[in-house]
C-alpha cells in the first residue's frame, strides 16, 4: 500500500525505476537470444561439414511410448519396417502405457514387441523407464547398439535410420534429426507450430551443428549409446519436460549430442486451441524446471555447450518476466490515468508503453526473418502450398506470442500430463 501512495505521490521515480528494469530485463533476453540470432547467418553463410559413411550397419532398438495410439502406431511401424536398413539390425519395442485402446494389438501385427503398463505415475519419463528396465531383461541386449526414442505419431523418412547410423558412425553418443511436420496446412495454429520446429532445425541445430557447439533434444527423434542406458540401468529423468533433463546430463558428463539434418522424420501438431495450450503449458512448465533444477549446476565447470544451453532455457523465464512487469506497471498506470495522475500517463507512455512495444515489435520481425530463412532453404521439404508457407511467416510470430501467458500461468499452475489425440495419417510426405 505504501509503495502505491508513493507511487502516486512521485510517479516520475516511479516510472524510471520500471524503465530500468525493463532494460535490465531486455538486456538479459538480449543475451540469451544472441547467438540465436547469430546461428541464421551461420547457416546462410557457413558450409555445413558433411558426415563420414558409416563403415557398418549398427543395431538400433527403437523405443516407442504410446498412451491410446491406435489410430498412428501402425503407420509408425509401417514406416520403420520400410528403412533402406537391415532389418535385422532393427528391434521395435512398443510401451503400451494405460492404454485401453488396439493399440498393443496393432503394434504386434506389425511385429513389435510390446510391454503394456498399467500405473497411476503417468507422463512419457515412466513409460520410457518401464520400457527401458524391460529391454534391459530381454536376451538379444548384448547386440544393441543404439536407444532410438520415437513417439507414436512419427513417420521415418526411408533413409532415416541409414542417417542416423551414419552420426553414430561418426563418432556421437547422442544424436538428433530433422524434425518435419504431418499437417502443416491444417489452420494457422498447426502452421505456427511447424515452423517453430522446422525452424529449431534448420536454424539452430544446424547452426549448432556447423558451429560444433552440442545441440538438445525435443522429445522424439534421437538416439542414445546403449552403453550410457546399460549405465543408468533406468530412465532416471522424471521433470515434466524429461529430454531437457536428459539434455542437461548429457552436457554435466560431456557427451555431445550431434545432428544430422538428412535424418528426417515427420510428427503431428496438436490442431485445436485446448491441445495446444496444454501441450505448451507443460513444456513451459518443464523448461522452468529444468532451468532452476538443473541449468544453474552446469555453471560449475561451463563450456561453450553449457552457456548455449542455459541461453536456450532463459529466454521463457526472462520474457515471462519482462511481459509481466509490462502488463502490471500498464495496469497500475491506468489506474493513474483514471484517477487523474496526467503525469502518470505521458510517462508511462514515455517510459513502459513505447519502449515495450518496440520491443515486441523487433521480437517479431526476427521471429518473421527466421519463418522466411527456413522458408528459402526447406520449403521443398514442407508439404504445403504456397499460399499456406506465406501465411507462416505471420502465424509463427503470433504463435510464439502465446508462450508469454502460458509461461507465466506455468509458473504458478500445477501441470499434469494430458493427451493428445493424434488421428494424421501417413499419406503426406513432400517429394524432396
Amino acid at each position: 500500500m505504501f509503495i502505491i501512495l508513493e507511487a502516486f505521490e512521485h510517479p516520475k521515480s516511479f516510472y524510471n525505476i520500471m524503465l530500468i528494469t525493463n532494460i535490465v530485463f531486455c538486456i538479459i533476453i538480449f543475451l540469451a537470444y544472441l547467438m540465436q540470432n547469430v546461428y541464421p547467418f551461420i547457416v546462410l553463410l557457413k558450409k555445413n561439414k558433411k558426415l563420414k559413411e558409416a563403415s557398418k550397419e549398427h543395431h538400433f532398438a527403437i523405443l516407442i511410448c504410446a498412451h491410446n495410439e491406435e489410430n498412428v502406431i501402425s503407420d509408425l511401424i509401417e514406416s520403420i519396417n520400410q528403412q533402406n536398413y537391415d532389418k535385422d539390425k532393427i528391434q521395435v519395442f512398443v510401451v503400451a502405457d494405460n492404454s485401453n485402446d488396439k493399440t498393443a494389438k496393432f503394434a504386434r501385427q506389425k511385429g513389435a514387441t510390446v510391454y503394456e503398463r498399467s500405473s497411476n505415475f503417468k507422463g512419457k519419463s515412466y513409460a520410457l523407464d518401464f520400457g527401458i528396465k524391460q529391454i534391459l531383461r530381454t536376451k538379444k541386449v548384448s547386440n544393441i547398439d543404439a536407444l532410438l526414442i520415437l513417439d507414436a505419431d512419427n513417420i521415418l523418412d526411408n533413409n532415416y535410420l541409414y542417417e542416423m547410423n551414419k552420426l553414430y558412425s561418426n563418432g556421437f553418443q547422442v544424436g538428433n534429426s530433422f524434425r518435419n511436420t504431418k499437417n502443416f496446412s491444417d489452420n494457422w495454429l498447426t502452421r505456427g507450430a511447424s515452423m517453430m520446429f522446422l525452424r529449431e532445425s534448420t536454424i539452430i541445430h544446424e547452426g549448432r551443428n556447423r558451429l560444433g557447439i552440442s545441440s538438445y533434444l525435443a522429445g522424439t527423434g534421437f538416439y542414445i549409446d546403449f552403453n550410457i542406458i546399460r549405465n543408468l540401468k533406468s530412465w532416471p529423468f522424471h521433470l515434466i519436460t524429461e529430454d531437457l533433463e536428459f539434455t542437461s546430463y548429457c552436457l554435466k558428463n560431456n557427451i555431445k549430442i550431434g545432428y544430422n539434418e538428412n535424418a528426417i522424420f515427420y510428427d503431428e501438431q496438436p490442431i485445436t486451441l485446448k491441445s495446444t495450450i496444454n501441450q505448451r503449458l507443460r513444456w513451459c512448465r518443464g523448461n522452468h524446471q529444468c532451468f532452476f533444477k538443473r541449468g544453474f549446476g552446469l555453471l560449475k565447470r561451463p563450456t561453450i555447450s553449457h552457456l548455449e544451453f542455459l541461453a536456450h532455457l532463459a529466454p521463457l523465464p526472462a520474457f515471462t518476466f519482462f511481459f509481466t512487469i509490462s502488463y502490471l506497471t500498464t495496469m497500475f498506470s491506468l489506474s493513474c490515468v483514471s484517477a487523474g495522475f496526467s503525469v502518470g500517463s505521458v510517462l508511462f507512455l514515455k517510459n513502459i508503453f513505447i519502449p515495450s512495444l518496440l520491443t515486441g515489435l523487433i521480437v517479431i520481425a526476427i521471429a518473421s526473418l527466421n519463418a522466411i530463412i527456413v522458408l528459402l532453404k526447406k520449403r521443398k521439404l514442407i508439404n504445403a502450398s504456397f499460399k499456406d508457407k506465406l501465411l507462416s511467416i505471420i502465424d509463427y510470430p503470433i504463435f510464439m506470442l502465446l508462450f508469454l501467458p502460458i509461461s507465466f500461468i506455468a509458473l504458478f499452475m500445477p501441470v499434469k500430463w494430458k493427451k493428445i489425440e493424434h488421428v494424421k495419417k501417413a499419406n503426406f510426405i513432400a517429394e524432396k
